[in-house]
């Protein structure tokens, strides 16, 4: 496909008013054990502020706004007695001219307290602010040079797989994983690659996989995608660092792995009324009317 007609698709897509919201089944490491949970994705456009990097709500203002990609990963799992809920958000925009993101936020809760951080992407700098209730990490704000953001990776494959690095690649790992495991705020050395392949369970046509191996942090990030437009995500897998007290002869590695289940496009944001909950038995989740869950 050309790249006008290419660019058509896309418009076609993104620009119906509509979000993509996937679910998927989630086996989430914490603490050197795995946790079964649910992930869900949601891609979606908004008009964007590049200078204020905000939402624009169409109030008055000096800027020009942006058309971006929004995404929002959420995670929840259950450990032991006690819940954990992860949420990142992207902000990307659709010009090739930047291929990553402007900002990336993420937050995590558990029953011991939260933490904040969030990354603005500048013209050589990423701005990073980090709140969290732990003694030694407490509140921080500082400037690291700009480098692959992990968490753009999923707009980038959305959007154009074909601008994805390859190679050696200077990267700040994802922001929940700075959070719950490396604790270190610094970018790492990672291989990226991109190849084809064929997995049934997860499609019936030939797949995408996207990973990056970094070189001096244990951790291995890859993902399954269509490979043909929209690229819709399938899959993705997180190896488990050896930081949570593992023994360094410890194998196999524990794997976060998270499968996809249900696929809608929906104006969510307009279905905000109780009579609403029963649409989310197309996603395969908990009606909270009734307490049922739909698989």
């Amino acid at each position: 496909m050309s790249s006008v007609g290419l660019a058509s698709v896309s418009a076609d897509y993104w620009h119906q008013g509509m979000a993509e919201i996937s679910r998927f089944d989630l086996l989430q490491v914490r603490y050197g054990e795995v946790y079964r949970g649910r992930a869900i994705l949601i891609f979606v456009k908004e008009d964007f502020l590049p200078l204020r990097q905000v939402k624009y709500d169409g109030e008055p203002t000096g800027e020009t706004p942006v058309t971006i990609l929004k995404h929002i990963g959420t995670r929840d799992f259950i450990t032991g007695l006690y819940p954990y809920s992860v949420m990142t958000t992207v902000f990307s925009p659709f010009s090739k001219e930047r291929l990553g993101p402007y900002k990336v936020t993420a937050t995590t809760q558990d029953w011991c307290g939260q933490t904040f951080m969030q990354v603005n992407e500048r013209a050589q700098t990423m701005d990073i602010l980090y709140g969290s209730y732990f003694q030694s990490e407490g509140d921080q704000q500082f400037s690291l040079p700009s480098a692959l953001l992990e968490d753009g990776i999923w707009n980038m494959i959305r959007t154009d797989p074909a601008t994805l690095p390859l190679g050696r690649v200077e990267c700040f790992p994802s922001l929940h994983c700075v959070q719950l495991r490396i604790k270190e705020f610094q970018t790492h050395v990672a291989e990226a690659s991109l190849h084809r392949t064929q997995d049934l369970a997860l499609h019936t046509d030939s797949i995408m996989v996207y990973s990056l191996k970094y070189e001096d942090v244990p951790r291995v990030f890859s993902v399954r995608f269509e490979a043909a437009w929209p690229h819709r995500i399938l899959a993705w897998e997180e190896t488990e660092d050896r930081l949570e007290g593992r023994s360094a002869n410890a194998a196999p590695l524990l794997r976060t792995r998270a499968v996809r289940t249900h696929t809608i496009m929906d104006d969510y944001w307009n279905h905000a009324s109780p009579s609403d909950s029963t649409r989310r038995a197309q996603l395969g989740l908990r009606n909270s009317s009734t307490g049922s869950e739909h698989r």
